[in-house]
């Protein structure tokens, strides 16, 4: 593309840097401290050729590496329009240079980087998917003999982009038809073995699946590490249930159903091991009724669900406002400079649950205190009516007069606050959520993966949904956020209806004609105000019906159900504001958790 033009770098420009030497400036596993070695090494340089080939390296390592995209590299930040570098923008001529010397680069990570985006850029490049293949697997390999260097200590192994080098070799292996090599099964096999001895729950399901799904080993044998996995003390229930549920799938695998029934049981017992670390009356009704579901799906336990749905009954009756505003110091009307330094310094779980509770949360109170401010100076406003219009210019809704010896209604405050939630969207998107997401983005490559430890605990995600939430919100902080608008809109409904349900009350309607309907999202928001107030503060309701179904104003869910949302919509402050509200309502009632559970789980996925 024409932005890269002038970074374009030749095959001499290469030699001035000796590729075949890149591990005497850099031995970083990480791709974004390898990205970072070459920032500096293009600084501290006064050689114009070697400028554009550090240069050249760095736009490489900073693609997001995403092996399960089927663009596998994606942009690293997104922002309206405008989105960091991918493969597509090189050059066929550079792509061409890049090939050339991607066998002879020494570092295995930047090796299989530079020949992994060959190929992608252009499949007849086979020769480079191979020694992508074989750079990964070299990755591997150099990290078990501790010749790459990791810039956080953990005790989870291996890291995740160890599992992921792993994943995306044998992916291209599959589809070049190449016979897998005794050294990448011993490899796969230490790496699943270092899995097990360090506990490291996501690392070793990944890798057993994988194993199992690429024939590197059999079910019966991810049944077996399931076991020794699980034998090991001071295993998390959270933990202990991915572990269980995996035994139970590979005991399935081989038609033992007895061994997987019992896995089975187990997985689900760890729910009631969750629900005792949490204060939430909600947290602990949603956990419940999950057990119930996963015990009524195996079969065969009657009483003990009937024991279950009694202490159902108690922890639904005993949920209260689980939603309520408070304050986080976090400087908010401060330069957004101060937010990206901020962001910046916390590690990845305090970013993630920082940027969740930012005080942004306008209040119905002082709203309406501002309409009623805005009316007594400047009162003959109130005496004409304000339509709204669509894109199209249809008239959709009309702001009623009022003069001025009326009471206010709803309806006016409604109507007349929009103005200043429009500007309080605007303010807080460009001065906290912005900044926020590009200093997260900035120092984490994040994807889907790390919003698991929320999604599958938060009782506002339903079970079965996890996967659309982790991968809307993970849109949302990388700046996507027309898919982030499209995957987290359509849920809020049924999360609400979810939480409804959770403190006993139904939320279906009984017609006419003696069928039963379940009620839609502004029936919820009108009719269960005495269900949700229960559950929710003033001023989350008052927000979520301004917000996402209020015809006059931003109306997200709506237009959306409807097909009307275009992409300038989705761009806009008050869908980025939507996007962080329902990430906002996903963690919130998390807090008691996050130190001992979630955080621990959030830093796993990142290594």
């Amino acid at each position: 593309m024409n932005h890269l033009a002038e970074k374009f770098a030749s095959s001499s420009d290469f030699e001035t840097i000796e590729v075949c030497k890149i591990k005497s400036i850099t031995d970083a596993l990480e791709i974004h401290h390898i990205e970072l070695a070459f920032i500096k090494m293009k600084e501290a340089s006064t050689d114009p050729r070697q400028k554009k080939a550090f240069d050249t390296f760095r736009i490489l390592c900073s693609f997001h590496f995403a092996p399960d995209d089927p663009g596998v590299f994606i942009p690293r930040f997104q922002h309206g329009t405008q989105r960091s570098l991918i493969p597509r923008d090189i050059s066929p001529e550079q792509i061409q240079i890049l090939a050339k010397i991607a066998p002879r680069i020494d570092h295995p990570v930047l090796r299989a980087r530079v020949a992994d985006v060959c190929w992608v850029n252009n499949k007849k490049m086979r020769d480079m998917a191979q020694v992508a293949a074989d750079a990964y697997i070299n990755s591997a390999e150099q990290y078990l003999d501790d010749q790459l260097s990791i810039s956080i200590a953990t005790s989870h192994k291996p890291p995740s982009p160890i599992v992921d080098f792993l994943g995306r070799a044998l992916q291209i292996q599959k589809t070049l038809n190449i016979q897998k090599t005794r050294k990448t099964i011993s490899i796969f096999n230490s790496c699943l073995k270092e899995s097990i001895e360090s506990k490291s729950t996501r690392g070793f399901c990944t890798l057993a699946r994988m194993g199992a799904n690429y024939k590197l080993i059999d079910w019966r044998a991810v049944a077996e590490n399931c076991k020794t996995f699980l034998a090991q003390p001071e295993i998390i229930p959270m933990a202990a249930r991915e572990v269980w549920s995996l035994a139970a799938q590979a005991y399935s695998k081989t038609n033992n159903n007895g061994e997987s029934r019992s896995c089975s049981i187990n997985a689900a017992d760890q729910l009631l091991l969750m629900r005792d670390q949490t204060t939430s009356a909600i947290a602990k009704a949603s956990w419940t009724r999950d057990l119930i579901s996963e015990l009524r799906q195996i079969g065969g336990l009657k009483e003990r669900v009937e024991s279950l749905i009694l202490e159902l009954e108690q922890y639904a009756g005993s949920s209260t406002e689980e939603y309520a505003t408070f304050t986080l110091d976090l400087n908010i009307n401060k330069p957004r400079k101060h937010y990206q330094r901020l962001f910046g310094k916390l590690d990845i779980s305090d970013a993630l649950q920082h940027l969740s509770l930012l005080n942004i949360i306008p209040s119905k109170v002082g709203l309406h205190a501002e309409c009623l401010k805005r009316r007594n100076e400047s009162f003959l406003g109130s005496f004409f009516s304000t339509v709204h219009l669509d894109k199209d210019g249809k008239q959709i809704a009309k702001t009623p007069t009022l003069d001025f010896k009326t009471t206010p209604t709803e309806e006016w405050y409604d109507h007349d606050c929009l103005v200043d939630l429009d500007i309080h969207y605007r303010i807080h998107v460009a001065s906290a959520i912005h900044p926020a997401c590009e200093s997260i983005m900035r120092k984490y490559s994040i994807d889907s993966r790390h919003f698991w430890p929320i999604v599958s605990e938060s009782p506002f995600v339903p079970r079965g949904y996890e996967h659309i939430f982790a991968t809307g919100i993970a849109k949302f902080i990388q700046g996507d956020v027309v898919s982030a608008s499209y995957l987290l809109f359509p849920q809020l409904e049924n999360s609400l209806r979810h939480l409804i349900s959770q403190v006993g009350q139904h939320t279906y309607k009984i017609n006419p004609d003696s069928t039963e309907e379940n009620q839609s999202l502004s029936q919820l928001l009108k009719n269960s105000d005495s269900h949700l107030s229960k559950i929710f503060h003033e001023d989350y309701l008052y927000l979520l019906r301004q917000l996402f179904e209020f015809k006059a104003g931003p109306s997200l869910r709506h237009k959306l159900a409807h097909g009307l949302l275009h992409t300038q919509e989705c761009l806009s402050a008050p869908a980025i504001f939507g996007c962080w509200v329902i990430y906002h309502l996903c963690c919130a009632p998390l807090k008691s958790l996050w130190e001992y559970n979630i955080g621990p789980q959030i830093k796993e996925s990142l290594l």
